[in-house]
């Protein structure tokens, strides 16, 4: 908000009283919800122009619709009490000559305002600075603010509205931007630390956010300088950022130096609840990491398979098709027809990795049994089934959720652990 009384002051032409540089300082901001009111109070060492007054308020009304009205508040700090008449109650009865003590006090007092003027002015010469910096161009890896930032960047859940200023970073997740009445533009950065998240906001020309949308994207980690603030549109702690570095992602590396690892349970985004990434991503990252293979077991399906296909040609690595299915004991689920009560048991995770071609059609069929045959809440495979068509396909005890792991929780002996797993 400051951003907006930087622009739309003429300070050429701006004189005080005092003949001192002209201060402001916005103490508080309060929406009144009821009356969709925004009342702005000011502190300020001259007489606000009119018409500057009048373009902040039209600024701030476009950007924010729900707003009826803007109203200002303002504390002038060096207003000439010889201005204004006083009344009966102000006019002293008689002179008192000031005690020792009195004008130590007083001594004390002006001291302190002279230090307050002289933080507000230097704060105001900061600010202007700062608006001026935003607009450089880009220079390396300084994509705002012409330089290097050198400071470490704090945690972003370590962010305090009370700290002047803040150094922080993360990854580009999101990013927006809002044209105000000015022409100018309203851009807005979200990044995430991978612990903590925060929205970074910032004033600049059209020009310049071009600029940064040229050099940042989603995915780019970068480091920021800025002053930290409760929005209170957003009702959110948010940096007003000056300075943007642009840095590198840091990636996870596997260094294990003895022979690499191969997954051999994996999801992608194709099971139901249970993955995110896209197959490429999965395929790709195992590639990068010199593993030389990895399974694709998503939850009862296979419709991954041709994309993991396409992305292993491409990364020059083997992939193991396979899937995770829920598999039953039907032994005492055989009806006298020989069909199978497939809803009597309950499911246990299981994984199938197809080792040759004709696992790879035999855990087709397999899926095709389970969605036509013994579909219950999910895709069933009854163990006899699996049994029937297990060539060429190697069996898995899964997660938690398998039969296994499941029975080692209840408690089961050695002999009935042996005999689950020698299925």
């Amino acid at each position: 908000m400051r951003d907006l009384f930087d622009k739309y002051i003429d300070w050429n032409n701006i004189s005080t009283n005092s003949g001192e540089e002209p201060s402001l300082l916005i103490r508080d901001a309060v929406i009144k919800k009821n009356e969709g009111l925004l009342e702005i109070d000011i502190a300020l060492n001259f007489l606000m122009p009119e018409e500057s007054e009048q373009k902040i308020k039209a600024v701030i009304l476009n950007g924010f619709p729900h707003l009826n009205d803007v109203v200002f508040k303002y504390d002038h700090e060096d207003s000439n009490p010889s201005n204004r008449e006083e009344t009966a109650e102000e006019k002293p009865e008689a002179k008192k000559e000031d005690t020792a003590e009195d004008k130590k006090r007083k001594l004390e007092e002006a001291k302190a305002k002279a230090e307050e003027k002289k933080k507000k002015n230097a704060a105001w010469k900061k600010r202007r600075s700062n608006t001026r910096a935003r607009e450089l161009p880009v220079i390396g890896r300084a994509i705002m603010g012409g330089k290097a930032i050198p400071t470490k960047p704090i945690p972003i859940s370590e962010i305090s509205p009370e700290e002047e200023t803040v150094v922080t970073g993360g990854i580009i997740f999101n990013m927006d931007s809002k044209t105000i009445k000015s022409d100018n533009i309203l851009g807005m950065l979200y990044i995430t630390d991978k612990r903590s998240s925060i929205c970074l906001k910032t004033f600049v020309s059209p020009k310049k956010w071009a600029e940064i949308c040229d050099n940042l994207s989603v995915g780019d980690y970068i480091k920021v300088k800025g002053q930290p603030e409760i929005d209170r549109f957003e009702n959110a702690l948010i940096v007003m950022i000056d300075a943007i570095e642009k840095g590198e992602v840091i990636k996870r590396q596997d260094n294990y130096d003895g022979q690499k690892r191969v997954e051999l349970h994996c999801h992608t985004k194709m099971s139901k609840l249970d993955g995110i990434n896209d197959v490429a991503t999965i395929i790709n990252m195992s590639a990068g990491w010199g593993h030389p293979a990895v399974a694709i077991t998503d939850h009862g399906v296979v419709q991954s398979f041709p994309d993991a296909a396409s992305a292993a040609k491409k990364a020059g690595i083997k992939v193991i098709y396979g899937m995770e299915g829920y598999v039953f004991d039907d032994s005492d689920c055989i009806r006298e027809d020989g069909s199978i009560d497939y809803k009597k048991n309950p499911t246990y995770h299981i994984i199938l990795l197809a080792s040759t071609q004709k696992g790879i059609t035999n855990l087709y069929k397999l899926v095709s049994f389970s969605h036509l045959d013994y579909f219950y809440k999910r895709p069933r495979l009854p163990k006899s089934i699996i049994e029937k068509y297990r060539e060429g396909i190697i069996i898995g005890s899964a997660c938690e959720a398998g039969e296994v792991y499941r029975a080692v929780a209840a408690g089961a002996t050695d002999e009935e652990l042996d005999k689950i797993a020698s299925f």
